[in-house]
């Protein structure tokens, strides 16, 4: 056997670049098996040992050196075992430091990993109330998998539906994802949100995609000489990054991980299927779950409970307890009704489902509005109320076997439902439970144990309403109230003995016999009011503990405790702590007996004399009234005024007490109350009808800052002259102030706007008055405002959608129907000048001047100074023949509106249709003629640019033969915005 050699001239080490594929880089060399070694391998041996030393190429980090042993060179065996050796040294050397060394070529590896931390959802209204759009949150890490560091950023995330890119949302309160370089194994995390995700009522398919560098376009030219241009064209999408750059992640799948569910089951026969989820119960959980909820209703399962998992605190939203209580029997009218957001179809029915241990979602932009399952604060509740109906069935042994269960919802839905059907045996044995049993299992056979009849049972609870564990003391007393059995009468006789030099438990008493709300311990509460009463005359009142005397005085009150009634009446006075006098006191007012006033009125008297007032007193003084209460009140409430919750009722107690003397004296002192106050003094100003409530409101309105809304409110409410005259001037005087001013501050502009609302709602001639001249004003500010307000109020007369009809039926050519529509008109809304204008146009155009000239001044009555009323009324006086008084109204009304093209066009239609009367001279017409082409002129500068409605016009028929009408008409022309320009054919 021919010995190895080293090869001269070879290199120690493959290069990196073909580390990735090492079996055509390794053979044997100077071997009759050494094909497929390279020459980049060297074997080394020494001249009295054989040796094979391999250098195995650097993969990774790793940088190996074998050195092998070999046998004698004569020896035929050494040859034999030596090839055989080599061949299997071959295999497990390229096995363990050559990964890959038989595999075909692989794939370029992703140069990062994405992992979905959380996803959140809510649901929201499309531009329609019928379309519902899926709003995401996702919170995801990524992993630099390569050795180079990568900036990751937002954009780089693409999230698809159904194969459409989502549109990215704005993150809310600053949740996003931030741009950070990610060094190799490091992660960057964030929040990624989209919405507009159409949701119709099927699964959508959702991938998320993350593109290190920007997507190459499939149709981009390629450079010359490349493979693309003999290859044809995949079917692909229209971008395709670079897959070494790219990471997809299908989130339908993921979606589906996160939402996977524990399940056990529980209670007699395993009836109950509990449900442990990791994450919000929201519309993507249901796409998930519904299979589940299948397989469990397709095995027989009747009731369902869906908990959080352990650590986990998900919430469930309110359409998801809509789409499950479709699947219940109580909720089975809804199945045939479409939910108010698209949900899987279960199409199963279970007995009873609910929630536990779940907070609702808050905040949420959609709400259904409807009622879903029933939720449960805590699983205990859930699993009790779920599980009693069951062992109301099941026998009796099993139930009191698991009374000794370790989940308390089971030992109470045991206990609930086979209480009733117990032996003697057996209640014995749940009483001997309720002696030796820890407190958790007290507690739960106490709130049952007045279910069994018999004395045993009463003996047993007032063993324990006796004990020192007060919790458990407390639900002994409250199942014993509830007890009828005859010998609880006796049981809570003893009890309330015992209570007499033990006030906590006499007071825990009388709580239970309030909730019990049983007419049988009456005498008892009565009793109790007694002895507190007289405790609370003592020097030591101060002590006494009151949590349960409120309860107790009312339970007496539904049960016309009228005895009780006299001895508060006679005692209340010496109740030496004001505290506990307080609550009689509001006792007797809520009884509202008349032998009560004289002793409330004597109560708040010396309370008030002593400096002693409190909410209650002041409550009282404000419902009994009496000037001589005033000045103690204001002097109460100028101690209390850093007291929020007391100083406000002390003021209005002031004001209801005081007379009309004391409130002109209040009134003038306006400046030393603050905002609120003075609205409120006002407020009862106008209430009681004070003669100078309305001089008062004047006066606030003209301070800044002020409440001004409540103050306007109440000069429109009551809508007398006066008041209306002072929102009136108030608004003419307030737009005066912003001439050259180039806008109002905030509050200003809630100012002005609060009093042209109120001002437009009126039909009173005087404010119409007011709104036509703040429609003509020079501030743009004011006038659009005005303009709007003006158009809403028409739009708010009932006349309004019949007027739409007339207007209607006049382009149709039915002109006799729509005459009688404006009567009709008339009808509904006698008032609305829109209607009377519009009638003598009719009539104007028909050349019934008389006629039109009657509406038109029934017009100008009901809104004066309407710039469109008072140039119809000169232009028909001309149309009269009433030339100079015509257009002398003509130029007043253009003078009111100097700037409006309305007031100068109708103006130029006046002074033509002057010039068709026979009665001036040929030189006063064309006087008219020139004045009529000035005015157009004018409205031109003022960009008007109407020219096809100037030309069709008959009332300027008459210009057409003037030397500057072509002139006029190229200006109106010059107007209009010019046309867009054609596009070029190509060429």
């Amino acid at each position: 056997m021919l010995p190895f050699h080293h090869r001269a001239g070879l290199p120690a080490r493959i290069p990196h670049t073909q580390s990735h594929n090492l079996s055509r880089d390794i053979r044997f060399t100077d071997h009759p098996e050494s094909a497929g070694f390279s020459a980049d391998t060297y074997c080394r041996r020494g001249p009295d040992f054989p040796m094979m030393s391999w250098l195995i190429p650097e993969t990774g980090q790793r940088n190996v050196r074998v050195v092998v042993c070999g046998f004698a060179d004569n020896a035929a065996v050494g040859l034999i075992t030596e090839r055989i050796m080599y061949r299997v040294l071959y295999a497990v050397i390229c096995s363990l430091f050559c990964t890959g060394v038989y595999a075909a070529p692989q794939e370029a590896q992703p140069r990062a990993r994405i992992i979905i931390n959380e996803v959140n959802s809510s649901i929201v209204l499309g531009s329609d109330r019928n379309t519902r759009l899926l709003r995401l949150a996702l919170r995801v890490s990524l992993t630099n998998e390569s050795v180079e560091p990568i900036t990751v950023v937002r954009n780089q995330f693409q999230l698809f539906a159904n194969g459409q890119t989502v549109t990215e949302a704005a993150p809310e309160a600053g949740d996003d994802f931030v741009q950070k370089t990610v060094q190799q194994k490091q992660a960057a995390s964030g929040w990624l949100w989209f919405s507009g995700i159409p949701l119709n009522g099927e699964e959508t398919p959702l991938t998320l995609q993350w593109t290190l560098s920007k997507p190459r376009s499939l149709d981009a030219k390629s450079e010359p000489g490349s493979s693309t241009d003999l290859e044809e064209p995949k079917e692909e999408s229209e971008t395709q990054p670079d897959p070494a750059d790219a990471v997809t992640v299908n989130l339908t799948q993921e979606l589906r991980k996160l939402n996977a569910v524990e399940k056990w089951r529980i209670g007699p026969d395993g009836e109950l299927q509990v449900l442990a989820v990791h994450r919000d119960l929201d519309v993507l959980a249901a796409w998930s779950i519904v299979d589940e909820l299948k397989n469990l209703s397709a095995g027989g399962i009747q009731r369902l409970l869906l908990v959080p998992a352990s650590g986990t605190q998900p919430a469930v939203t309110d359409e998801f307890s809509l789409w499950l209580s479709s699947m219940t029997e109580g909720g089975t009218a809804t199945q045939g009704q479409p939910l108010p957001v698209p949900m899987p179809r279960a199409e199963v029915t279970f007995k009873s489902v609910s929630l536990a241990s779940f907070p609702e979602v808050a905040g949420r932009p959609f709400r259904s509005g409807r009622r879903g399952v029933q939720q449960f604060r805590n699983v205990d509740d859930a699993v009790s109320t779920a599980l009693t109906p069951l062992y109301r069935f099941v026998p009796v042994e099993q139930a009191i076997a698991d009374l000794s269960n370790s989940q308390a919802g089971i030992r109470r839905a045991a206990m609930a439902g086979a209480v009733d059907r117990l032996t003697a045996e057996q209640a014995t044995a749940i009483l001997e439970r309720a002696h030796s049993g820890s407190e958790s299992l007290q507690l739960e056979v106490a709130s049952y144990l007045n279910l069994i009849p018999g004395r045993a049972s009463v003996d047993a609870l007032r063993e324990m309403c006796l004990g020192d564990n007060a919790k458990v003391s407390a639900a002994a007393l409250r199942s014993l109230a509830q007890s009828r059995d005859e010998s609880a009468e006796d049981a809570m006789a003893e009890i309330w003995k015992a209570g007499t030099t033990t006030p906590a438990l006499q007071s825990a008493m009388v709580e239970a016999i309030v909730e019990s709300l049983d007419d049988r311990w009456l005498p008892l509460v009565a009793d109790y009011v007694s002895d507190f009463l007289q405790q609370a005359t003592q020097p030591d009142s101060a002590t006494i503990p009151v949590d349960s005397i409120a309860g107790a005085l009312l339970f007496l009150h539904k049960r016309d405790g009228t005895t009780t009634d006299a001895e508060v009446r006679t005692q209340i006075l010496n109740v030496r702590n004001p505290s506990i006098q307080d609550i009689f006191l509001q006792h007797l007012m809520q009884t509202n007996q008349p032998a009560n006033e004289a002793t409330i009125r004597e109560c708040v008297t010396t309370r008030l004399d002593e400096g002693q007032i409190s909410p209650v007193v002041a409550s009282a003084a404000a419902v009994y009234r009496d000037p001589a209460w005033t000045n103690a009140l204001l002097t109460g409430f100028t101690l209390a005024k850093n007291d929020n919750r007391a100083s406000p009722q002390f003021f209005h107690a002031a004001l209801e007490c005081a007379s009309n003397e004391q409130l002109d004296k209040l009134a003038q002192k306006l400046d030393d109350f603050n905002v609120n106050q003075r609205a409120e003094l006002l407020q009862h100003l106008a209430r009681t009808n004070h003669p100078n409530w309305r001089t008062y409101a004047a006066q606030l309105l003209t301070k800044p800052n002020e409440r001004c809304s409540e103050v306007i409110q109440l000069l429109a409410q009551d809508a007398s002259e006066e008041s209306l005259l002072i929102l009136r001037n108030r608004l003419e005087s307030y737009v005066a102030g912003l001439e050259g001013t180039s806008d109002a501050s905030v509050e200003g502009q809630h100012f002005f706007q609060t009093l042209m609302v109120h001002l437009s709602m009126f039909v009173h001639p005087e404010c119409r008055r007011v709104v036509n001249r703040m429609s003509r004003n020079a501030s743009v500010y004011v006038s659009e405002r005005a303009a709007r307000l003006k158009a809403d109020s028409f739009r708010r007369s009932p006349a309004f959608r019949l007027m739409l009809t007339e207007t209607q039926q006049r382009r149709d050519g039915k002109n006799s129907e729509a005459d009688q529509t404006l009567n009709d008109c008339l009808d509904l809304d006698p008032l609305l000048p829109e209607i009377y204008v519009r009638r003598a146009s009719m009539r104007m155009h028909a050349e019934q001047f008389a006629e039109s000239m009657v509406d038109l001044k029934m017009a100008d009555q009901l809104s004066p100074e309407d710039i469109e009323v008072q140039s119809m009324i000169g232009l028909v006086m001309v149309r009269l023949d009433d030339i100079s008084n015509g257009l002398q109204f003509a130029e007043e009304t253009i003078a009111m509106a100097p700037q409006d093209w309305t007031s100068l066009y109708n103006g130029a239609c006046t002074f033509a249709r002057a010039t068709e009367s026979k009665v001036p001279t040929p030189e006063d017409r064309q006087k008219f003629a020139d004045r009529a082409i000035e005015l157009l002129r004018q409205t031109a500068v003022l960009k008007f640019n109407d020219s096809d409605h100037m030309l069709k016009d008959a009332d300027l028929f008459s210009l057409h033969q003037h030397a500057e009408w072509q002139n006029i008409v190229g200006l109106v022309n010059a107007n209009k915005d010019p046309a867009p320009e054609a596009p070029q054919k190509d060429q």
